[in-house]
Parts: C-alpha cells; sequence; structure tokens
C-alpha cells in the first residue's frame, strides 16, 4: 500500500524519461495539507533530473513531443479549461 512515508518514492517511481509525465497537482492537498511532504518530492524530482513546467505552458508554447497530443478545451460545468490526450485517429 501506498502511505504518506512512500508517496513520494512512488510517484517518482511512476515517472519516465521517456514518456510524457504530467502530474496533477491540487492547491488544498499539496498546497496545504501535504505542503512539506510535496515539498520534499520537488527536491526529490530536482535531485534526479526531474524538471516541471505548468501544463498551460506546455500547451501554449506546443511544445512538440513524440509521446502524444495534447488539447485544452473548455467543458460545460467546469471552471477554465481541462487538458486531455487527444485520440489518435490513424
Amino acid at each position: 500500500g501506498v502511505s504518506d512515508s512512500n508517496y513520494n518514492e512512488y510517484i517518482l517511481s511512476l515517472m519516465k524519461p521517456e514518456k510524457l509525465n504530467v502530474l496533477t497537482i491540487h492547491a488544498e492537498v499539496e498546497g496545504i495539507i501535504c505542503a512539506e511532504m510535496f515539498e520534499h518530492f520537488l527536491k526529490e524530482a530536482l535531485s534526479r533530473k526531474i524538471s516541471f513546467i505548468p501544463l498551460g505552458t506546455f500547451l501554449q508554447e506546443q511544445i512538440p513531443t513524440d509521446y502524444a497530443t495534447l488539447v485544452a478545451e473548455k467543458i460545460h460545468g467546469r471552471e477554465g479549461w481541462v487538458a486531455y490526450q487527444a485520440q489518435d485517429n490513424t
């Protein structure tokens, strides 16, 4: 099982350099309740040469990727936009 004591290591183990990795951050959790744990996560990730950019920046700059096509759209009933992987129609 995943617990507070092994959560960061578990998430870091899922990140693959050859893949597009998207991590959803919630202000209520990582910014408040688990802020200290999230700070440790960021420090460990940076020590492993893992870098981060906001998904909005990724989408606005249309950073090329061979892994997936990302789309950002507004969805009725939700504030702001939602990003998701586009369906491959090939």
